[in-house]
């Protein structure tokens, strides 16, 4: 599930029948705040997160520092990412 503070959601408009991927129906554009925070609530290190969604920790960083704009397909491979990290709460990441 995609948490709010996470990710700004909005719909993309089609007309009724149309067969539409879901996935592909939202637009979403990750912040560079809610990625930098979400990405230590759950632990993980820029190193870690690049390894996760296979790109290199620098480009991570220029993400978080709104040095480079987070585009759709980017913002579902790292939000997957990050959800298979588990959270807080999992105990596998407890320190």
């Amino acid at each position: 599930m995609i948490t709010r503070k996470f990710l700004h959601v909005s719909a993309c408009s089609y007309m009724p029948g149309d067969r539409v991927n879901t996935e592909l129906m939202e637009v979403i554009r990750m912040t560079p705040t809610s990625l930098l925070l979400e990405r230590r609530e759950r632990r993980l290190t820029q190193q870690e997160l690049g390894r996760r969604v296979g790109i290199s920790p620098r480009l991570i960083s220029f993400y978080e520092r709104g040095d480079r704009r987070i585009g759709p397909e980017r913002a579902i491979q790292i939000m997957r990412a990050m959800q298979s990290a588990g959270g807080p709460d999992d105990p596998d990441k407890a320190a």
